[in-house]
């Protein structure tokens, strides 16, 4: 679909409005009692855009938290508990920036935001966690050293966590958070204080906009 003809859809502008709201709130470490009614505008806008579309109807036991029915054999996102899960994920990556920590983000190349960002998009490399410095050595371009940066966080989208089994294994010793973007037919879902799984519609013609959006908002 259009870039132009999506802006002009009035419900994901006020999404995306809301959605700078809501950042700001986090930002400023507000409770999530005092979220509840930019949760609850949020979830009705997305709802209008049908962000809650999932996939099959076959739902495993792992997912049974995140999805709220079914509709035509489709299973139907809680959006809400997506929100969560959202806020939840960009308070970590907000705190890991002021900090000054790394963050790995993982994605399709389809997904990539822009040329100037640095992502993986093909497969992860091991070692990258148990043994950085020499897998940092092999990647001069990415400059890591340079910023004085550690490992802290990754974001992953789950293409990637669906067909690489590595970063999963790496990332436990070292309690590394891992935020996943997952859909309804991905396999696994991890559940743990160190795993924040966002579940979305990643075919829907709004997901690349929307969390470009958000990550542009928590970087300004």
């Amino acid at each position: 679909m259009n870039l132009k003809l999506l802006l002009q859809n009035e419900d994901l502008q006020n999404l995306l409005n809301n959605h700078e709201t809501l950042i700001n709130l986090i930002i400023n470490k507000k409770p999530v009692s005092e979220l509840e009614e930019i949760i609850n505008t949020c979830s009705e806008y997305a709802l209008a855009l049908g962000m809650q579309h999932g996939h099959s109807v076959f739902v495993r036991k792992c997912h049974s938290a995140y999805i709220s029915g079914s509709k035509n054999m489709i299973s139907l996102i809680n959006i809400k508990k997506t929100y969560y899960s959202l806020i939840n994920a960009i308070a970590s990556i907000f705190q890991k920036l002021q900090n000054k920590e790394n963050i790995f983000i993982c994605t399709k190349i389809s997904l990539k935001i822009n040329k100037e960002n640095i992502y993986i998009s093909n497969r992860w490399m091991p070692g990258t966690l148990t043994n950085s410095k020499h897998v940092i050595h092999n990647y001069e371009n990415l400059q890591f050293k340079k910023f004085g940066l550690i490992i802290s966080t990754i974001t992953i989208s789950h293409p990637v966590i669906s067909r690489e089994v590595y970063i999963m294994n790496e990332k436990r010793p070292h309690q590394t958070k891992l935020i996943s973007i997952v859909d309804t037919n991905i396999s696994v879902i991890e559940e743990d204080n160190n795993f924040i799984n966002i579940m979305l519609n990643d075919e829907s013609p709004y997901y690349n906009l929307i969390l470009s959006h958000l990550l542009k908002t928590i970087l300004k």
